[in-house]
């Protein structure tokens, strides 16, 4: 159909692939890509809807419509779709990421809200809220991305309003928040990678390409000095970084 978006391939059978149309409209492949029939057509979501995969127990998450988290298990048999209520203020899921440590799942919320939710995949999953008013989003803010640092305490997330400090860091699991925009434009950051062998290293995506910064200082409250990184890229809208 011409709109592609997020996708996945299982990082321990690379023959289970994932990919969407829009909505939550998903496609599955247990053949390495040579088919890829539908496995869930529903109208829920964003039209690009942000979606995560856990190779590790075979179940992917996505956004659906408010105060829901859409789950599909068993993606390497007969899949299990369902929605899980999750109560994050009559908003909807803006971003996910997996854990690479624990059986936990990041959430980031179109209303500027963070949370953690633990043993996603079971039957009585635990959400717990880490923002707790600590980053200035106190209104409407579109969480953009969230990776993880050394442990599940450290959480690097940005935001892609304008207006707003846009890159935010927690090492205590939320309990306080460090503004690491630095010396960034006002422009919206859609995505932030840590080096994970040099967390002094961050790379963002922006509406002007890629910027980068050598000094991050994870969990001291010193301001980052960034600048442009795009040798060989174009100074163009970046949305996405993955390692």
């Amino acid at each position: 159909g011409g709109d592609g978006a997020y996708c996945h391939i299982d990082q321990q059978n690379p023959n289970i692939q994932i990919t969407q149309y829009t909505n939550n409209n998903v496609y599955r492949s247990t053949n390495g890509g040579i088919s890829f029939p539908s496995i869930v057509s529903e109208g829920t979501g964003h039209f690009i809807n942000p979606s995560e995969y856990d190779s590790q127990n075979k179940i992917y998450y996505a956004a659906s419509d408010d105060d829901l988290l859409k789950r599909i298990t068993n993606m390497d048999a007969a899949f299990v779709n369902s929605d899980i209520p999750i109560s994050v203020g009559g908003a909807m899921i803006s971003t996910l990421k997996m854990s690479p440590y624990n059986d936990v799942l990041f959430l980031g919320i179109e209303n500027g809200r963070i949370y953690k939710v633990t043993n996603p995949g079971s039957a009585t999953p635990i959400l717990t809220r880490l923002d707790n008013g600590g980053t200035p989003i106190t209104t409407v803010g579109w969480v953009s991305s969230i990776d993880v640092g050394a442990n599940d305490n450290h959480l690097l997330v940005t935001y892609s309003n304008y207006g707003v400090v846009s890159v935010w860091e927690t090492v205590n699991g939320g309990a306080t928040w460090l503004n690491k925009e630095g010396n960034l434009p006002d422009m919206p950051i859609r995505s932030a990678l840590y080096n994970p062998s040099n967390r002094d290293q961050v790379l963002v995506a922006t509406e002007v390409g890629v910027w980068s910064t050598d000094n991050f200082q994870p969990g001291m409250a010193a301001a980052p000095v960034w600048g442009p990184s795009n040798t060989g890229l174009a100074h163009t809208r970046c949305d996405m970084l993955k390692y």
